[in-house]
């Protein structure tokens, strides 16, 4: 079985990993391939602190094996549901996530652009929307990322509970600056205020609660009589805004459908390759069976050629015989 640790980007998904390993010594994998690296660390740190093992094989192949299994494995995702399996979900102050991501983009991918991340217009979708795809589905723990900087034990034994764990629980030290001495681009505050930022311009602002001013009210980031009080975008704004997003979310629900389409290929060509496979082994223990048969003949007709000449040479020498018995009857008197 899995146990989806689940977090829009840069939200706290690292920091969960790490509370597991420490405080339960549980290793987690993830879903995304190109950050399976972090286990082939040279310094460990990523495997010793965080808790990331590699996926071994193809995702397809561990997802099915790892589905059917008795054995609970946690990995991380960023991606929307894709299954009822239980989850639990790292939400933080979106405003802080949003521009931890800007920051990744430019660190680790190709820049990106904040108003296009607050949009929804990532591989990721909207902070919102990401939200209330994990958290309204059954089986799903949501936990603040707050709550897990200086976790308690009522918090650390419902994690706990939540990835079937009934071991000794250790007592928690976050090993933040042991981590971004390892990777500074990566691990950059860990702070939980939100202070503002260059590139968070009042347009900025407008557009985001816009958009997440319910949510940020909601889990309580922002006061409920203050969610009213943000400057309102033009409506012109606001209409190109809903339209770009709407094309955003038909992208990304054409892109999830290509996923399940391309994993059903896959595990059709996995079939395939099995039933291939099958087959050449099977066609090779013809081969072998009938190479066998034909020695075995061969061997066979050998011991049958033995046996004639055997027995002409049993005959030569009783016609020898005979002859030699009948020339002695000629010249007897």
């Amino acid at each position: 079985m899995i146990v989806w640790l689940a977090s829009y980007p840069r939200s706290g998904n690292t920091l969960l990993r790490t509370v597991f390993k420490q405080t339960m010594d549980l290793s987690s994998r993830t879903d995304s391939l190109d950050e399976n690296g972090h286990g082939d660390d040279p310094s460990g740190v990523w495997t010793r602190l965080v808790g990331v093992e590699p996926i071994k094989s193809d995702w397809q192949t561990f997802y099915q094996q790892a589905s059917e299994s008795d054995t609970v494995y946690l990995v991380k995702t960023h991606h929307h549901p894709i299954d009822a399996q239980p989850a639990i979900y790292v939400v933080r102050d979106g405003r802080k996530a949003c521009l931890s991501y800007l920051h990744f983009h430019r660190s680790f991918r190709d820049g990106g652009s904040l108003a296009g991340i607050v949009s929804g217009l990532s591989e990721c979708g909207d902070w919102s929307s990401h939200y209330r795809a994990w958290s309204q589905r059954a089986r799903t723990m949501v936990v603040r990322y707050e709550d897990l900087l200086n976790p308690t034990e009522n918090t650390l034994t419902m994690l706990a509970s939540a990835v079937g764990y009934a071991g000794a629980i250790a007592s928690w030290t976050n090993p933040f600056e042991e981590l971004q001495k390892s990777d500074r681009k990566f691990f950059r505050e860990g702070e939980v205020a939100w202070k503002g930022a260059p590139e968070w311009t009042p347009i900025i602002d407008a557009l985001f609660f816009h958009l997440h001013r319910d949510l940020m009210a909601e889990l309580g980031y922002i006061e409920a009589a203050d969610a009213g009080s943000v400057v309102p975008l033009p409506d012109e704004f606001r209409q190109l805004i809903e339209g770009v997003r709407a094309l955003s979310l038909r992208s990304l629900a054409l892109h999830r459908r290509n996923d399940l389409l391309q994993a059903a290929c896959d595990e059709r060509l996995d079939l395939i390759n099995h039933l291939t496979q099958q087959c050449e082994l099977r066609n090779q223990a013809y081969l072998a069976a009938d190479q066998r048969a034909r020695e075995s003949s061969e061997l066979l007709a050998l011991e049958n050629l033995g046996k004639a000449e055997k027995r002409g040479m049993r005959m030569r020498r009783l016609l020898r015989f005979f002859k030699k018995i009948r020339a002695q009857a000629r010249i007897s008197p």
